[in-house]
């Protein structure tokens, strides 16, 4: 599941950087749960042919992760909105404000600012 849900992620953040047909073939596993005879037989290739373009695709996507870092950037995001939501649900503003301020620490060192 985990695994999953992190293709998922990647999918949504790099997938524009594939090309057409790769990004076709990752909707239809990611977005659609399509088979890999769904796919074959949507794309006109064989099931090995979709396996193939899923590895290659993944790993490609694996490599923009490496060198941008967004999703662990995502992933760190949402855990300190998860703690500054929690802090304002127990009237803690000042945690609130420091979670909020890494956030925007987080965002300025992975886009350099």
């Amino acid at each position: 599941m985990e695994e999953l849900l992190r293709r998922a992620r990647l999918t949504d953040l790099y997938a524009v950087a594939l090309s057409p047909r790769a990004q076709r073939i990752l909707r239809q596993s990611v977005d659609e749960d399509c088979s890999l005879a769904e796919i074959a037989e949507a794309e006109g290739i064989s099931r090995q042919g979709v396996q193939d373009a899923l590895r290659r695709a993944c790993e490609e996507l694996e490599r923009m992760e490496a060198a941008l870092h967004l999703a662990e950037t995502l992933q760190k995001q949402d855990t300190l909105l998860e703690s500054a939501e929690r802090a304002l649900q127990a009237g803690d503003t000042v945690t609130a404000l420091q979670s909020i301020q890494t956030i925007q620490k987080l965002w300025e060192d992975t886009i350099g600012v």
